[in-house]
């Protein structure tokens, strides 16, 4: 499978990761001007009905942006493509959404430590039942699996990603 096959384009998006997609990037690109992102999140969850979204979410993104152990590639609000780092984001809502609890797990200890994917888990799993509870669901897609061929089979692995760049971008 070419690398090409397995982006995922913003037209491909249903609302639920269209939502993440947006405070995600809102958020990232607050904290680079040195603006609270907090009033926008508030906002955003509110008006889709997810309520305490933004208190969760933002505590998960703080856990992330002090406390990853590899690059998060979080795209500008412009980009057309869904970044990796982007893509673990909904995979792990997708995966708790769809009872794939160890799933969203792995995915968080693939860029948190141990102590810090503990403390995401709670959050990250509230956030996904509190979507799901409002209609919100994040589709359980390939492009937030990874392949491997294994003795000529192939194998879904929930397992960590590759590292994209250094920093959250």
């Amino acid at each position: 499978m070419k690398n090409s096959e397995m982006e995922l384009h913003l037209n491909k998006l249903n609302t639920a990761e269209n939502v993440l997609l947006c405070v995600m990037r809102n958020w990232v690109a607050s904290v680079n001007e040195n603006e609270d992102p907090r009033p926008f999140l508030g906002r955003a969850f509110d008006a889709a009905g997810i309520l305490d979204g933004a208190r969760m979410f933002d505590e998960l993104m703080l856990l992330t942006a002090s406390k990853a152990c590899r690059g998060m590639d979080i795209r500008c609000e412009g980009c057309e493509v869904v970044g990796a780092g982007e893509k673990d984001i909904l995979s792990v809502v997708s995966f708790f959404q769809s009872e794939r609890v160890h799933w969203g797990y792995n995915r968080l200890l693939s860029w948190l430590p141990s102590t810090a994917a503990r403390k995401a888990f709670p959050l990250a799993r509230g956030l996904s039942n509190t979507m799901s509870n409002v209609g919100l669901c994040v589709e359980l897609r390939n492009e937030y699996l990874e392949f491997d061929i294994i003795l000529g089979k192939l194998e879904v692995s929930p397992s960590p990603g590759i590292p994209i760049s250094k920093t959250l971008q």
